[in-house]
């Protein structure tokens, strides 16, 4: 399961207190092998807890629409005056030593309601 599904029930220290569960640095020797424990990633910091958990959810809603669709929907903010800028992506595969660089240069244009 992904950590965002189950980061609200670890969120409560103290619940985990209550029961006698473990958490943070203990709760990784409270899980079997190849396992991770998703209470290691809490502390007494509740701040701290709950900044982690809003983390997690707004990656994984950034990816929501990717994971549905295939599409990784970019949105830049360019000044107005901005006639061209050019976007490269690098896809770095350091398991086989490789590199590939894309290049796209986008023009200005007009489009009502910034639907390009």
């Amino acid at each position: 399961p992904k950590l965002s599904d189950i980061c609200s029930s670890f969120q409560d220290i103290d619940l985990l207190k209550h029961y006698g569960q473990t958490y943070g640095s203990d709760a990784s020797v409270d899980s079997g092998v190849g396992e991770i424990n998703p209470a290691f990633f809490f502390s007494d910091d509740v701040e701290e807890n709950t900044e982690f958990c809003l983390e997690i959810f707004a990656r994984e809603s950034s990816f929501k629409e990717y994971r549905e669709t295939g599409v990784y929907r970019i949105s830049v903010d360019t000044p107005k005056d901005a006639e061209q800028l050019e976007i490269t992506a690098v896809y770095r595969d350091i398991d086989n030593n490789r590199e590939i660089i894309s290049r796209l240069p986008v023009y200005a244009a007009y489009a009502p309601k910034r639907n390009y």
